[in-house]
């Protein structure tokens, strides 16, 4: 998900024109956003607020929506005034750094300018240069398109007109390099360096010249700044497409946006331990190069030097460690023959179907998997922990008695993961091992699959599917499950048959196909899930259509929009959670009920 903030009205229209499938959210406070996907990235989902002027109101509304969502990126989109002659009206300004510049101290009639500055994140920078280079936004390739230029921005609590007011003065002096100014990116800014470094780049369009006089009414009167706020928004949602169609790096690559807290590497000690480099670990060292330097010291007396080496991460970011889709959804919720399970709010598992009552595993999770009464989590620090999702108790007399428990094969408790399934899992080196025997590719004698994989899913019955790092699906324990060729996203194994969302978001499905369970509709999708006999399908204006068996409620799904739909391993019912986390199940479900809880979205 990237979030687009703008200051302006103006602004803010400019961008929504570039959105679709749009629904209002409110956030805590009682501030409303809008949540869409970007028309030409229909698998983009983009947040769009108002913080309005100032860097005061940017910085605590930038805050709220990024504790609420917790963005992959932060667009701050609008319109600034030109500092430079060769800057033409309607060109764009990345922000390769924001400076505030107004803070200071005044001794007598002396100004000393305390600077602060915050730079660009660089992998971010780097895919809007790259966006520039292929004229890869909406308008680039036409004659009248603008310019798109790379400097420093600076901005603060002034609307500055003048060239001889104390502010111009001020930014000749001490932030020559700025070409921009306007009166809120610092706040934003800083806001997001607080908020984990959430990255932040500033795109702004030039609607008039902040030198003084009478050019700049003359400027407003020609309808400049809805141009250059227009130009601004469409360089905007070139970016967040590029975003989107770069977020599942190739093996051996890092993720295109990068915090501070991100995973950049692990240094391997040479007896099977890693220890994490983030970007945090790097800056601390500069920060504290003494202390910095007497532990390494320390660490290589106890460890060794071993084979140490840095090297790079796998497809996914240790610190988002779930199974995740371009949505970002898969891992949320899971559904089985028996049971569902997903996270609430606080990343604690719930589990709920026919039995009164459910074991209900300790720690927080990133994702979660179910299958024949035995569901399975991803914990935060990677660990992986599997329980009894049939229920920890039967219904028999006037109150809950506990049953005989049943053995649940479980993961190496050493061993970290990328994604889980239940009873398989993707460790971080890419690898596919399976705790459950019979989920191996040759049954209770067999091995785990070769080579590297993003994502893991078992059914209810002996076939297991994986996406590989290539994106192309693999298959075992089921003969008549060979998928077919091409690119991947994420893929679904049902009772007999399975169903994958490609790259271009359209969904196939293969194996039994007597109840049509394998003819999927026409049209994009952002999910996919593959029930007993039937399937259904998330689509990218956020509703749901299934299709297969008929007579059991299975494919008469609900109406209106959803941000998650339930993975299945099998289930003759499905379940969905609406953009507010209520869960709702439709289908042949008995005496399922989705729990009163709000489930996690995102």
């Amino acid at each position: 998900m990237i979030v687009i903030l703008t200051a302006l009205e103006v602004e803010y229209l400019a961008v929504k024109k570039h959105l679709r499938n749009l629904r209002w959210h409110q956030l805590p406070a009682g501030t409303y956003v809008e949540i869409g996907h970007l028309e030409d990235e229909p698998q983009a989902q983009v947040v769009l607020a108002a913080i309005g002027m100032g860097t005061a109101n940017a910085a605590a509304l930038t805050e709220r929506v990024i504790a609420e969502f917790a963005p992959a990126a932060v667009l701050f989109v609008g319109i600034a005034g030109g500092m430079r002659d060769w800057l033409a009206l309607g060109d764009v300004v990345v922000a390769n750094r924001i400076y505030a510049y107004q803070g200071g101290r005044i001794d007598q009639d002396r100004f000393q300018a305390r600077p602060r500055a915050w730079d660009t994140n660089h992998r971010l920078l780097e895919l809007a240069r790259l966006v520039h280079r292929s004229k890869a936004w909406p308008g680039a390739k036409k004659k009248a398109a603008a310019s798109i230029h790379f400097e420093p921005v600076a901005a603060g609590d002034v609307v500055l007109n003048s060239v001889t007011a104390p502010e111009s003065d001020r930014l000749r002096l001490h932030y020559n390099d700025a070409v921009a100014v306007e009166t809120e990116s610092s706040g934003v800014a800083l806001a997001a360096h607080l908020s984990e470094s959430t990255p932040v780049v500033a795109i702004r369009g030039i609607g008039d010249r902040a030198g003084g006089g009478e050019g700049k009414f003359a400027e407003d009167a020609a309808g400049w700044p809805p141009t250059a706020a227009a130009n601004a928004a469409a360089f905007a949602a070139g970016l967040v497409a590029a975003v989107y169609r770069q977020a599942a790096p190739r093996q051996g690559q890092g993720p295109i946006v990068d915090n501070s807290g991100a995973y950049i590497g692990m240094v391997d000690t040479g007896e099977g331990g890693k220890v994490k480099i983030t970007q945090r670990v790097i800056n601390g060292v500069r920060s504290n190069p003494v202390p910095a330097i007497i532990v390494f010291a320390v660490v290589i007396a106890l460890l060794g030097w071993g084979t140490w080496g840095l090297f790079s991460p796998s497809a996914v970011d240790d610190q988002d460690s779930s199974s995740t889709t371009a949505a970002g959804t898969v891992g949320l919720l899971s559904v089985s023959d028996k049971s569902a399970c997903g996270l609430r709010t606080d990343h604690t598992a719930i589990c709920w179907g026919q039995s009164a009552e459910y074991l209900r595993p300790e720690g927080r999770f990133t994702s979660v998997a179910t299958r024949n009464g035995i569901a399975c989590g991803l914990r935060e620090d990677g660990t992986a922990t599997c329980w009894d999702s049939d229920g920890a108790h039967t219904t028999t007399g006037p109150s809950p008695t506990p049953r005989a428990e049943k053995e649940i094969p479980q993961p190496d408790p050493g061993a970290r993961f990328t994604a889980v399934a239940a009873g398989c899992g993707v460790l971080r080196d890419g690898k596919v091992t399976c705790w459950d025997e019979d989920k191996k590719v040759h049954g209770d004698d067999g091995t785990d699959p070769a080579g590297t994989f993003s994502m893991v899913t078992a059914s209810m019955y002996d076939a297991v599917c994986g996406i590989r790092t290539d994106a192309t699906v693999y298959c075992w324990g089921d003969d008549d499950l060979t998928p077919p060729s091409g690119t991947f996203r994420t893929v679904s194994v049902g009772g007999y048959h399975a169903c994958g969302l490609r790259t271009d978001d359209t969904v196939t499905c293969w194996g039994r196909n007597d109840r049509g369970q394998m003819v999927a509709p026409k049209g994009t999708f952002r999910a996919v899930s593959a029930g007993e006999e039937h399937s259904c399908g998330l689509r990218t204006d956020d509703t749901i259509a299934c299709w297969g068996r008929r007579d059991r409620g299975a494919t008469t799904s609900p109406e209106g929009t959803f941000a998650v739909l339930g993975l299945n391993t099998g289930g003759e019912y499905s379940c969905a959670l609406r953009e507010d986390g209520r869960a709702e199940c439709w289908g042949q479900s008995g005496n399922i009920e989705a729990p009163a809880d709000r489930l996690l979205v995102r």
